[in-house]
């Protein structure tokens, strides 16, 4: 964590803040901008717990300055120390961060059940799983030199100071939508931070700028967006990297700007669905067009051994006029006379030229059991486009959540967990009756569904 101060677009300045806040909570600021320890609080009563409970008229201020002890905690960290001493558990002393990383994960998704299941028992000791994960990590970091919980906690208490200055410093939040705001102008003047700390960091040297690289030269700044994971749940990865980038500016003028791109966004994927090719269940697939193709093919040579078609004409195929090379030919494009690819109307779209630039794009090859086909593959293309734009209408609605202020990954979980809740109630229902839910006609369903709706 950085030192440099750095004035955000609110006027305040982070490092200030936090140093501020320090000094007047009696707390010592550590040399890189963190707390590094804070004088003990005493306990009148002598009963553990109380101060506790007193606290809880304090101002903010107050608690900040007066932190109670942990010794659970302590002992905790102390038991995992423990584990991974070089007499302690195998297990634990063999792994690494990177062993134990799906934990992380797992025990995150588990207390979200737990909270969402109004759950507080079992909550408790979800959460206790994951604090597991963060005192176990962080000790594989101790013992490798790399850093330990109390770095973490100084790291992260820091930055919840430096991202409250309307609560730590001299900025106003009047609500939790101007929070929203503020965080998000806080984050930019610490990423503007990080940046000016390492001056080579915005420096691009020629390896770098024509995407070699370089192992000695400078690295890149980072992004706005590389600071959310890639591994994020789509819908949330896509409100935060729009939201960083609505905070940088990059924004619409108002709501209905947003569903105006929405309604473009679904008239663009009905256009692609219409073009793509589509099995008799109305699911696009781009080997049906190649089955197609191949049918085709099949006919044709047929017909050449027969004297019934000749080469240069296929009927019904959407090649007529073209000459086909049973060797090259294939169900996208259609090798003309002159060498080149034709254009060919597939239902979905135009093949493209043989020749084209390969900065463009590249031909793939496809083994037909009539011979090696090298060609573009309009169809998968087709195919492709279609999810892509389903895509873009996803992302569109994900930022209609946004601007109103509806967090689109809480939405639809909440969503699903309606819909089981009455899929439930329609198995019980079911049941009831001495059927199983497949056992009923559409009707029938369509009738309990009603049914739990209202119900649920």
């Amino acid at each position: 964590m950085g030192a440099s101060t750095t004035a955000g677009s609110n006027g305040v300045n982070d490092v200030e803040v936090a140093a501020g806040f320090a000094s007047s909570a009696g707390i010592v600021a550590g040399g890189d901008g963190g707390f590094a320890g804070a004088a003990e609080v005493e306990n009148p009563s002598g009963v553990e717990g109380s101060c506790r409970i007193e606290r809880r008229g304090a101002s903010a201020r107050e608690r900040a300055a007066s932190p109670t002890d942990h010794p659970a905690f302590n002992q905790f960290v102390a038991t995992i120390a423990a584990l991974r001493a070089p007499d302690g558990c195998p297990w634990d002393r063999e792994q690494t961060h990177e062993s134990i990383a799906h934990n992380m994960i797992e025990e995150a998704y588990e207390a979200v059940d737990a909270i969402e299941a109004r759950d507080t028992a079992h909550l408790r000791e979800e959460l206790g799983d994951v604090l597991l994960q963060v005192v176990l990590q962080s000790q594989i970091a101790a013992d490798a030199g790399e850093f330990d919980i109390d770095d973490v906690c100084v790291d992260v208490n820091a930055k919840m100071v430096r991202r409250h200055p309307h609560v730590f410093g001299e900025a106003t939040a009047a609500n939790a939508s101007e929070v929203l705001d503020l965080w998000d102008k806080v984050k930019l003047a610490e990423r503007g931070s990080a940046g000016s700390a390492d001056p080579g960091a915005g420096a691009v040297g020629s390896a770098e700028a024509d995407g070699s690289g370089g192992a000695n030269g400078p690295s890149r700044r980072e992004g706005l967006l590389d600071g959310v994971p890639t591994s994020f749940p789509a819908l949330m990865q896509a409100q935060k990297v729009s939201r960083k980038a609505a905070a940088a500016g990059f924004e619409w003028d108002a709501l209905d700007d947003v569903w105006e791109k929405v309604f473009e966004e679904i008239g663009e994927l009905k256009e692609a669905y219409a073009a793509a090719p589509k099995a008799a269940n109305g699911k696009v697939d781009a080997s049906v067009a190649l089955a197609r193709a191949s049918d085709a093919h099949v006919s044709v040579e047929a017909g050449e051994r027969d004297g019934s078609a000749p080469a240069s004409a296929v009927s019904g195929s959407g090649y007529a006029g073209a000459s086909i090379d049973p060797v090259s030919a294939s169900g996208c494009a259609v090798a003309s006379a002159s060498g080149r690819v034709a254009d060919a109307e597939l239902g979905f779209g135009s093949a493209v030229g043989s020749d084209q630039d390969p900065a463009i794009g590249s031909e793939s090859a496809v083994e037909f059991g009539f011979g090696r086909v090298s060609s573009p593959d309009p169809s998968a293309d087709a195919v492709a486009a279609v999810e892509l734009e389903l895509g873009d209408v996803l992302f569109s609605l994900v930022n209609v959540a946004r601007r109103m202020g509806v967090d689109a990954e809480s939405a639809l979980r909440a969503t699903c967990a309606k819909f089981r809740s009455r899929w439930a109630a329609m198995e019980a229902a079911a049941a009831a009756q001495g059927r199983r839910i497949e056992e009923l006609s559409a009707s029938e369903q369509e009738s309990l569904w009603e049914d739990a709706k209202r119900r649920l």
